[in-house]
């Protein structure tokens, strides 16, 4: 196996930009600009704001499907056309509870929605407050507008955040951070369905132990010829600096998920202060979308990969 580290510069940014999570979307990058779902341009020369809430996302690039959740404790879907205007945006589900990082993924003519619900203390940092009650349900709708619950995947005392959700040789493969408190030290773990409809759910696998007490987030998973490549941000030159002392990794496993490296860096136009929040591989660059300085600019970021050594 190639050991590859990428070596990225800056290709856009916008600094002071108080946005939550983006991901590539379409020719551009979808995101939420003071709780509003926006569209900008890849180079950020311009921007789209739609009048929908939205805090977290998730899409399904090519047919323009956007999955949110907001801070009404909404969880919702909006379709775009091809000129990027809505088509249709409703809410799917109300709850009395936060509703977080949704995923939406479709195999064959179905699709499938994850939301973690959270009821108590949202995203607790503090060890002297109990954290709140994290449940990740699993959802699935043949026409995106009557959805059945299909099944809670998990429901757990600890914070449950940044999932990514795959669908891979007949089963569902769900990616997340698990962390007792918020910054603090966080392992990178792997849940699968024991079936192809996603009604049952094996035991979770944790694929990078947090090793000096580092905060690690996942970005983005990609298949392999030998397994998947996890690529993440973490702050393990700075264990406690969370965000702020960032930097960009991946990790390579097996088909098994037996670990085969961790930890090689992505060298990007900036060193630290690095939150990835997704990545883009083609055929002749890759792209890193990030959040960068998040205590203090919260400044939007795109690196592209200058070459492989």
């Amino acid at each position: 196996m190639k050991h590859c580290i990428y070596q990225a510069e800056l290709y856009a940014e916008i600094r002071h930009l108080y946005h939550g999570d983006a991901i590539f979307f379409l020719d551009g990058i979808i995101t939420s600009v003071n709780g509003q779902l926006t569209y900008f341009n890849k180079d950020m020369s311009s921007r789209r704001t739609y009048p929908v809430s939205s805090s977290w996302i998730d899409a399904i690039d090519e047919e323009g499907i956007i999955v949110y959740g907001n801070r009404y404790h909404q969880l919702g879907i909006v379709s775009l056309d091809e000129n990027l205007n809505i088509i249709s945006n409703y809410v799917i589900k109300t709850s009395d509870a936060l509703m977080i990082d949704p995923t939406i993924t479709r195999v064959g003519d179905t699709y499938y929605i994850t939301e973690t619900e959270i009821r108590g203390n949202v995203n607790n940092k503090y060890p002297n407050l109990p954290c709140g009650t994290y449940t990740v349900g699993f959802y699935r709708s043949d026409d995106l507008v009557n959805w059945e619950h299909v099944t809670d995947i998990m429901t757990v005392g600890r914070n449950i955040e940044d999932i990514t959700m795959r669908f891979d040789d007949g089963r569902f493969l769900m990616f997340y951070e698990d962390e007792e408190l918020d910054r603090a030290a966080s392992t990178i773990c792997v849940r699968s369905s024991l079936d192809y409809r996603g009604n049952a759910w094996g035991e979770s696998i944790v694929l990078l132990e947090s090793e000096v007490g580092q905060d690690q987030e996942p970005a983005a998973v990609e298949r392999t010829d030998y397994g998947y490549r996890l690529f993440y941000s973490s702050d393990l030159e700075e264990p406690g600096r969370a965000y702020m002392g960032g930097r960009m990794y991946y990790a390579d496993f097996d088909e098994d998920f037996r670990l085969l490296q961790r930890d090689v860096p992505i060298l990007g136009d900036t060193e630290t202060g690095i939150l990835l929040n997704d990545v883009l591989l083609e055929e002749e660059n890759s792209w890193y979308l990030i959040n960068r300085n998040l205590d203090t600019s919260w400044d939007m970021a795109v690196d592209v990969t200058a070459a492989e050594s």
